[in-house]
């Protein structure tokens, strides 16, 4: 089929649009045609003449109509209307019944509009008791009014295509689609038995015949297809092998010489159910009145075409009635008083009536109180509607049982909980019988009542037991790995504290005195103010104070001491009447006895004798050194039991020389002071390779120092050479 030109005219359409009419002759009024009555002619020319002889004649009586009165007239006489037992007068919003005549029958003022309500599209603007009803223009995110258009070359948004326009430009794509794409269609295809159903007459050409499979595949028939119009799970076209899920509108078609698919027709498989997606079938009008397919869906014609349509509503009191065979339409609303009334001779069958005919009574004027309520017509003010109002917490009202699901979700605000919904969910308060009962859970949604304990018992957990507690001694004994309870002591005056075992046992006047440890300061009685903290710490002391222990059995032999300090297991454990002693470090003043004012820092360290005074001693291992009174500088170990490869130093004058000794001002304080600078010392060190003296440190990359001692080897060396050049001097000079 050849494409439509892109500039086809709509208002000539093709033949074969659905919607096209041959043109007739007809007259063309400001709103449409006109309707030419019976015994009228329109020449070609438009002139209206009667038919039948021209017209003319003579008439003899004139009879009065329904309505009318003055009888039949057959000379002169008056024709006028009938009474209709209208009075005249003026009437404010009325309300009024015309008979079939066109006659005012009853006419009678009613109240005012004093709202009104609208929903989208439509919108109100105006007064309320004068509103004005519009529909608001669609767009592409509201609905809403829209004018058809009936071309295809319009660039409007907000008009909308006509049914025959669509149609026409569909005809076009669909020719453009089939010739325009380089593939020619040679006909179509029964998937199911294999072969072609119909066959193009381009398609015979290319030996393609309808009842036959296709032709084999080849280049002389490239881009030739059919399409599928029964499909199946498989189908092998000649010569080529099986192609699997072939649907209704798939393309088979030769493509470089071989079969292949276009999987253009929709996807097909189950149908769809309530509970599961799927394929669905568009419903006949038929189907959709009998309303038995479970498998097939309404389209918004066919649901129009079965079902009231909603929006047939304009307003409130309408009433939708019957007007004919599976055809309705809305009855306006009445007026306040007025009952609806059967009335075959009404085009509804039906109508609004003044009460006391067709059934009604006399309307009636009613108040409600909370929590019932009435429901006000908008338009009449009347009451058209009783209900409930619901219930809160704040007010009466009407409220839905909850079940007992949503009883034990325990979530609704609004449902009333029922007693069987109540005793699935809550328990009694009534299972109470005795004081100390407890409500324990014994399983999913089950419990049970725990009676009371006996006194100073605690509730602990216990697997094994029934309810999965029991009542027993709140704690057990504390072990190393176990939390619970231990052994404590605490007596005398004066705010003594003590912790395990034996700690204090024995005090007695004894103030201020903390012991933490099992036989902690066990045996202090009237001593004050010490500290023991570990098992053993200050064990004998009795009466001395202001001893400081921790560590197991520190100070342990202590009796009368009086302000000796151990830290570390062991520290000091020998000491008995020493006072003033500082032991820090495992078993550090090992040997001291009877010292007095002792400093022993280091693991394993020891004062020069058991007894010496006024001594400190600093550990490293088996580095040394101490302090005493009357000496004039620190002594280091330099033992030579601890040294070995011992051999003369090589450096004496010569790394001397090097040495810049200097005068200078500290930052910190501004004291003048004279020295070396350290990194002068270590590039003369680095040169001689000294770094073996240690007479720079430089751990510390922010501030290195200087052991002035360690040159004292080295100056003695230089004056020993010194004294050699004088002795050689004096020689030579004699």
């Amino acid at each position: 089929m050849p494409a439509l030109p892109v500039d086809f005219d709509p208002y000539n359409p093709i033949p074969n649009n659905p919607f096209y009419s041959i043109p007739t002759n007809y007259l063309q009024g400001s709103t449409g045609p006109l309707v030419i009555g019976s015994g009228l002619s329109v020449s070609a020319q438009g002139i209206i003449s009667s038919t039948g002889g021209g017209g003319g004649g003579t008439v003899t009586a004139v009879t009065a109509g329904i309505g009318l009165t003055g009888g039949t007239i057959t000379g002169t006489g008056t024709i006028g209307l009938a009474p209709s037992g209208v009075s005249a007068g003026s009437y404010t919003y009325p309300a009024l019944t015309v008979d079939a005549t066109g006659r005012i029958t009853s006419i009678m003022s009613g109240t005012p509009l004093i709202g009104l309500a609208v929903s989208l599209p439509l919108i109100k603007t105006g007064a309320a008791t004068s509103p004005t009803i519009s529909i608001q223009p669609a767009t592409t995110s509201q609905t809403g009014s829209v004018q058809l258009n009936n071309t295809t070359t319009s660039t409007l948004t907000d008009q909308a295509l006509t049914a025959a326009a669509g149609k026409s430009l569909q005809d076009q794509i669909n020719v453009i689609a089939q010739n325009g794409n380089g593939l020619i269609l040679a006909g179509t295809l029964n998937a199911a038995t294999g072969f072609i159903a119909n066959a193009t007459t381009i398609g015979i050409s290319g030996g393609f015949t309808a009842g036959s499979v296709v032709p084999a595949a080849s280049v002389a028939i490239n881009n030739y297809y059919v399409v599928v119009t029964t499909a199946a799970a498989s189908y092998t076209p000649t010569g080529g092998t099986a192609i699997t899920g072939v649907n209704v509108g798939d393309y088979i078609l030769v493509s470089s010489g071989a079969w292949t698919i276009l999987r253009v027709g929709p996807i097909t498989g189950a149908y769809a159910t309530t509970t599961s997606a799927g394929v669905v079938q568009l419903a006949t009008s038929a189907e959709a009145i009998a309303g038995t397919n479970p498998n097939t869906v309404l389209t918004p014609f066919t649901g129009d075409a079965t079902y009231v349509n909603r929006y047939c509503f304009t307003g409130p009191g309408q009433v939708l009635a019957s007007n004919g065979n599976a055809t309705y339409a809305a009855l306006g609303s009445g007026i306040d008083g007025q009952v609806l009334t059967a009335d075959s001779s009404a085009p509804l069958g039906v109508k609004w009536a003044a009460g006391g005919g067709g059934g009604g009574g006399s309307s009636i004027s009613m108040s409600f109180t909370d929590p019932i309520t009435g429901t006000t017509n908008p338009f009449t003010g009347g009451v058209v509607a009783v209900g409930i109002n619901t219930a809160s917490t704040a007010a009466l009202g009407a409220v839905q049982l909850a079940d007992i699901a949503t009883t034990q979700a325990g979530v609704s605000p609004a449902l009333a909980v029922t007693p069987l919904g109540a005793a699935s969910t809550y328990i009694p308060f009534c299972d109470f019988t005795a004081p100390g009962q407890l409500i324990v859970g014994t399983g999913a949604n089950t419990y049970a009542i725990q009676p009371p304990g006996a006194d100073g018992l605690a509730l602990v957990a216990c697997a094994a037991c029934t309810n999965g507690v029991t009542y027993a001694n709140p704690l057990a004994v504390a072990t190393p790995t176990t939390l619970g309870a231990f052994c404590g002591y605490g007596a005398g005056v004066g705010g003594n504290l003590s912790v395990g075992g034996g700690s204090l046992a024995n005090i007695g006047a004894g103030a201020a005195n903390t012991a933490l440890g099992s036989q902690a300061a066990t045996s202090l009685t009237i001593g004050n103010g010490n500290i023991a903290i570990g098992a053993g710490a200050l064990a004998l002391e009795t009466a001395g104070s202001c001893n400081v222990a921790v560590g197991t059995c520190a100070l342990y032999a202590s009796a009368g001491g009086v302000g000796n300090t151990a830290l570390g297991t062991a520290a000091g454990d020998l000491v008995s009447t020493g006072d003033c002693n500082t032991f820090v470090g495992f078993d550090a003043g090992a040997t001291t006895t009877t010292g007095n004012n002792q400093v022993v820092i280091g693991a394993l360290g020891t004062a020069s004798t058991a007894s010496v005074n006024n001594e400190a001693s600093i550990f490293a291992g088996t580095t040394v050194a101490r302090f005493a009174q009357g000496d004039v500088a620190w002594t280091f170990t330099s033992d030579a039991r601890r040294k070995e490869n011992v051999e003369d130093l090589a450096l004496g004058l010569d790394f001397v020389t090097e040495l810049q000794p200097r005068t200078f001002d500290w930052k910190e304080d501004g004291k003048h002071a004279a020295g070396f600078i350290a990194q002068e010392v270590d590039e003369v060190v680095e040169k001689f390779g000294a770094d073996y003296l240690g007479a720079v440190s430089k751990a510390d990359p922010e501030c290195y120092t200087v052991a002035a001692a360690a040159l004292i080897p080295v100056l003695v060396n230089a004056i020993k050479e010194l004294k050699a050049e004088v002795a050689e001097l004096k020689e030579k000079l004699g």
